[in-house]
This record gives C-alpha cells, sequence and structure tokens, in this order.
C-alpha cells in the first residue's frame, strides 16, 4: 500500500495492524516463566481485535516477524518499561507523554504514582479501540490518563495542550516503534515539536532505526510480509513490499539520536542487542533485518546534566 500524506488507519489496517503484531508478541512473553515482563492486557487487546489472519497466526505459534522480531519487541518494551519508572521513582517527573501508542497498556499496567498525568497520541480510531476494550473488561489505569486522538504529522501540539498538557512541567516522553512511518521531514518536525513543549528537566527515550534505506532491511520486511501473506493471510503491506510498503526508506533521514546531541540534549544509549543479553533474549544469527544493532536511547534536557 502507498503511503500518503493525509492518509489514516484504525486496528485492522495498514500502520494500525503492526500493533496487532506487537501486541501479541508481550502476550506470549507474559506467559513465560522466565518473562522479562507481565503485560495482562495484550491478549484482551489482541483477542478484541478479532483479525482473522492474525488469529491463524497465533493458532500456530507464529510471531510476527519470527523470534528475531520478538526478542526485538521484548528487550525493547523492558528498557521503556524501566525507562518510565525511573523517570517517575528517580527524576520525580508526573507528567508522561506516549507518542504513537498503539496498543500498548503502560498507563494501566505499571505503577504510577497517583499524582501522575498520562497522555497518549495516536490515530484516534486506534485510541478509541483500545479504550473501549480496556473499560469493558474493567480495566483503568492508575493515574490520570488522558487520550489525544491526533496523526502525528500534523498539529498534535495543540491538540495535547487542549487536554491539559502543561508546558511548564517537566515531561518523559516516549517514541516507539514509530519513526519508520514518518518521513525524514516529518520525524525533525516531531522533534522539535517535543523540543519546544519540555520544560527544563524532560526528557526522551526512543528507539532509533538510523538510515532505514538499506537493502537487507527492505529485502527482509519484503520476504517476511510474502511469507505472512501466503501462508497465513496477513497482508500488512498490502503490496509485494510487505511491511516495507509502510515505511519511508529513505537515506536521507538523520539518526535519532544525533538530532538531540546536536540540539543539546546529551544521550545516553545501549543497541537492541546489549538489552536483549540483559533480558537473556537470544540474538538471532544472522540478525537479517538489523534489528539488533538499533539504539535505544534516553536523551535529557541540559538542566538535568548541569
Amino acid at each position: 500500500m502507498a503511503r500518503a500524506q493525509d492518509d489514516t488507519w484504525d486496528i485492522s489496517a495498514g500502520v494500525g495492524e503492526t500493533a496487532l503484531g506487537i501486541a501479541h508478541i508481550r502476550a506470549v512473553e507474559s506467559t513465560r516463566p522466565d518473562a522479562v515482563f507481565v503485560d495482562p492486557y495484550a491478549r484482551v487487546l489482541f483477542d478484541a481485535a478479532n483479525s482473522a489472519s492474525w488469529n491463524t497466526m497465533a493458532q500456530a505459534g507464529i510471531s510476527a516477524g519470527g523470534a528475531g522480531l520478538a526478542a526485538y519487541v521484548v528487550a525493547r518494551t523492558k528498557y521503556f518499561d524501566d525507562y518510565f519508572m525511573s523517570s517517575v521513582d528517580s527524576y520525580g517527573l508526573r507528567q508522561i507523554v506516549t507518542l504513537a501508542a498503539g496498543l500498548d497498556s503502560r498507563p494501566q499496567r505499571l505503577a504510577w504514582p497517583a499524582d501522575t498525568v498520562l497522555f497518549e497520541v495516536d490515530q484516534p480510531q486506534v485510541l478509541d479501540f483500545k479504550e473501549t476494550t480496556l473499560l469493558h473488561h474493567g480495566v483503568h489505569s492508575m493515574a490520570d490518563y488522558r487520550k489525544v486522538g491526533k496523526d502525528l504529522r500534523f498539529d498534535w501540539a495543540n491538540a495535547l495542550l487542549a487536554n491539559g498538557f502543561d508546558a511548564e512541567r517537566p515531561t518523559a516522553w516516549l517514541v516507539e516503534g514509530l519513526l519508520p512511518y514518518l518521513d525524514p521531514r516529518d520525524q525533525d518536525a516531531l522533534f522539535e515539536t517535543i523540543v519546544g513543549l519540555s520544560a527544563p528537566g524532560s526528557r526522551v527515550a526512543v528507539d532509533d532505526f538510523g538510515n532505514t534505506d538499506i537493502p537487507w532491511f527492505r529485502r527482509a520486511t519484503t520476504s517476511t510480509g510474502d511469507l505472512e501473506r501466503s501462508r497465513y493471510g496477513v497482508d500488512i503491506g498490502k503490496s509485494a513490499s510487505g511491511v516495507a510498503g509502510l515505511m519511508y526508506l529513505d537515506e536521507s533521514r538523520r539518526p535519532a539520536s544525533e538530532w538531540f546531541v546536536t540540539h543539546g540534549w546529551p544521550v545516553s544509549s545501549r543497541t537492541v542487542r546489549e538489552m536483549a543479553s540483559a533480558v537473556n533474549r537470544s540474538v538471532p544469527a544472522p540478525d537479517e533485518m538489523g534489528l539488533f544493532d538499533n539504539l535505544l536511547f534516553t536523551a535529557e534536557s541540559p538542566a538535568l546534566n548541569s
């Protein structure tokens, strides 16, 4: 499916549908005796979507993208869980913003202080599906949860402010699994907005895909998409390019960590490979999609380092 500047989606199509595969991975991880994290709502959300194709894969015991992507998601999830808990426990932050929240349930599953205000920004239909499903099962956030149904390529800042975001309070931001679905200009605009809304003492955590226009990435996402389509009927990309058809594979993309460093936000990082090792998850050999050399990083406003 060719991307368009004004395209939109719900949980059953396009970019939104990728969240189902990630939710399935979190659900499977949560059942392991050595689970790195427990997301009790991932299965609830996955089942509520009732996707015939994804259900077929789940019944076959297949995770989208295979064991490699599963290990990647587990390592990434743990890194960002720890980031948020550090932000509230060690840094005392009480304003949280997750951009492109998808089917993540951190507002409901993490132990937030009661005075925390949690914002999630994503496509309206995605957030509505998640909220309706969780409320139907009696699941609520432990803190003050506010959804902001807005496309991150457009004027989401004013929508965030209209929902009570306080630009004078330090914020813990999260950008997870989003950047390949933005073109390079939209990526830079997103970061500029984050910095512009951030009071001194703010932090941001990002999974940095770097330059996504890499031949093996394109080949790997194409072959994975074709395999899922032929065996299980999953057609995320709606074209022969599979998942890659939803991404902006552009060599002009600037690595996210580099952007923040040059804008005065010092960065601490580790590779996904290092994080996977830390949580005892195997890295596939070869790493066909190159996911494990991606950076997971935290950037901090200068006030935290002065």
